[in-house]
């Protein structure tokens, strides 16, 4: 049972209705599903960056700061490696909050929409819309912030399916009016939640003030770790603040999913700040917002995290758009961590000991 009436209420509205395939934490019975029933979409099957070109009214976009405009139309033009390249008819509309401000980023965070039509045959077929996640500013270090967001995205795939994938572009847009400069840049594909959920058998929903009580220990000790690994107190379960919940075929377990990572101090963006509330001084600076754990649970999750050290380490060193020095700089930063899951008594004074005793 949850432990608020508010999350209840919700909860069990969405819980009445059927979902397709089995409970994701089922491994045997998810390895004898149909590889259609647990792959992502076409897109997210290769990590193979594309490179492709948008056509639009540029200069309003730049302007357009309300995330209740009007989508613009544009046309998308991308490598289809051996079949030449694929045209598509897209739209695109601005989102998000604080990137959304033209005082905080020259270019906006956006969405594009999809119509079936065009994208059939194509890499984006099945796909309706999808936050593509661009960069701020017009200069070599906010591209850097991409490369790095995006690798964390990969680093939580290791660790468990229900995760978001993402398509790295690199992407030039072109005002049609000629009255902006072409923008180039590296930016990044988010896979669709539903998307995400469709595949884990389970279903997205929306309840606020859940606690960890109420969501799969095992995928809840993975995000607060995840998250204090890079740094990022940008999350919160009970506000679903870049977190969103997903309930298994069971009717009963939820999952936590995060997302969005670039206020984490292990990319440091300019731009990202410490919540004032909060006992650090910079982003920079590790706190543990997730849920309590024994020595023993801690134990066993902090394993895994070990266990992939090498992979994680892996990842930015086959990314070679990466500035060589912010490679060795976030490999040096994420050694911090890896020495306090080797070490039981610091592992209990920065973790154990920092715990959240019901949410965050």
């Amino acid at each position: 049972m949850f432990r608020r009436a508010t999350f209840l209420g919700l909860t069990l509205l969405v819980a009445a209705l059927p979902l397709p395939l089995a409970h994701v934490s089922a491994q045997g019975d998810a390895k004898k599903k149909a590889a259609h029933d647990t792959m992502p979409h076409k897109l997210f099957r290769s990590q193979e960056p594309i490179n492709m070109a948008v056509t639009m009214d540029l200069k309003k976009l730049i302007r357009m700061r309300d995330r209740q405009s009007a989508p613009l139309p544009a046309s998308l033009v991308y490598d289809a490696g051996s079949q030449g390249k694929d045209t598509m008819l897209i739209n695109i509309a601005t989102r998000g909050n604080f990137r959304l401000f033209s005082r905080n980023c020259d270019f906006p965070p956006i969405r594009v929409f999809f119509e079936k039509a065009e994208v059939k045959k194509t890499a984006f077929d099945g796909q309706k819309e999808l936050k593509l996640v661009t960069r701020c500013r017009d200069n070599k270090e906010y591209e850097q912030y991409i490369l790095q967001e995006e690798l964390i995205y990969h680093i939580y795939n290791m660790f468990t399916p229900i995760s978001l994938r993402t398509r790295l572009v690199h992407v030039t847009y072109t005002d049609t009016l000629k009255k902006e400069k072409p923008v180039v840049t590296w930016a990044f594909f988010v896979e669709d939640a539903k998307d995400m959920a469709k595949r884990n058998g389970g279903r997205i929903f929306t309840a606020k003030q859940a606690v960890f009580e109420d969501v799969d220990p095992v995928h809840i000790r993975i995000v607060g770790l995840l998250e204090y690994m890079i740094a990022n107190t940008d999350w919160s379960l009970g506000a679903l603040h870049n977190v969103r919940l997903m309930r298994g075929n069971d009717s009963v377990t939820v999952f936590p999913l995060a997302y969005d990572f670039d206020f984490s101090g292990v990319i440091n963006t300019r731009y990202a700040t410490a919540d004032p509330q909060l006992s650090i001084r910079t982003v920079r600076d590790r706190l543990y917002r997730g849920p309590c754990m024994t020595p023993q649970e801690l134990d066993v999750v902090g394993k895994e995290f070990l266990a992939k050290k090498d992979a994680i380490y892996a990842l930015y060193d086959n990314q070679k758009e990466l500035d060589p020095a912010i490679v060795k700089s976030t490999k040096e930063y994420y050694e911090e961590f890896f020495k306090t899951l080797a070490d039981p008594r610091r592992a209990r004074r920065e973790i154990i000991d920092n715990c959240q005793q019901v949410g965050n």
